[in-house]
């Protein structure tokens, strides 16, 4: 059984990540505080995720260094600041909005070709993002130079909240999040598992 344990950075929306977690399927679920985190908590069979949170990622240097370690070893989803935390330790890099996009659902047609769900609308929160200027990522999405997700060896970020009542298919999005995570395919073949077209 997968032992999910989500980092949590003082955002309310964790919750909500948790609840959705639960609603497909998953039990062991744990909350732990950014300032908690240690290595010691990974098992052989844990799922780490880096939930959304307040401010910059150089508020969580202390965390950053502490997580460095596993990034490429242990399976692990960021959700919008974790997102970010994941892409910078990755080498991409940080840069301000012009405009903040809070509570804005967008849709991605190079997002939803990827995922599988062709109506998919995604919910963004967030005045910062990562450039799309590296070569680290297995596989990048991006937007106007802004990446909404990139993928890569145990290791998927997404800028937007999957969690969100912006997200227009949650349970699905995220249970195709981590069939990438854990099985590497996506996209077209997956496409007729949820008859979403």
């Amino acid at each position: 059984m997968i032992k999910v344990i989500i980092i949590d950075f003082e955002d309310s929306f964790v919750k909500n990540l948790s609840s959705l977690f639960k609603e497909i399927g998953y039990s062991d679920i744990s909350l732990c505080h950014h300032s908690n985190f240690d290595l010691s908590y990974i098992t052989g069979d844990s799922l780490v995720v880096l939930g959304p949170g307040p401010g910059r990622t150089s508020d969580y240097e202390s965390f950053k260094k502490r997580v460095e370690p596993i990034i490429g070893k242990v399976p692990m989803l960021g959700v919008c600041l974790g997102h970010q935390i994941l892409g910078e330790i990755l080498g991409f890099q940080l840069m301000q909005l012009k405009k903040p996009l809070h509570g804005k659902s967008i849709c991605n047609p190079k997002l939803n070709e990827f995922i599988g769900i062709a109506q998919l609308k995604v919910q963004f929160y967030n005045s910062w993002a990562l450039k799309f200027d590296s070569e680290n990522a297995t596989k990048v999405i991006s937007r106007d130079g802004v990446v909404d997700l990139f993928h890569c060896r145990k290791a998927i970020g997404v800028q937007f909240h999957v969690e969100s009542v912006g997200t227009n298919y949650p349970r699905e999005l995220l249970e195709r999040l981590l069939n990438i995570l854990y099985n590497e395919t996506y996209g077209v073949e997956n496409q007729n598992r949820w008859n979403l077209r």
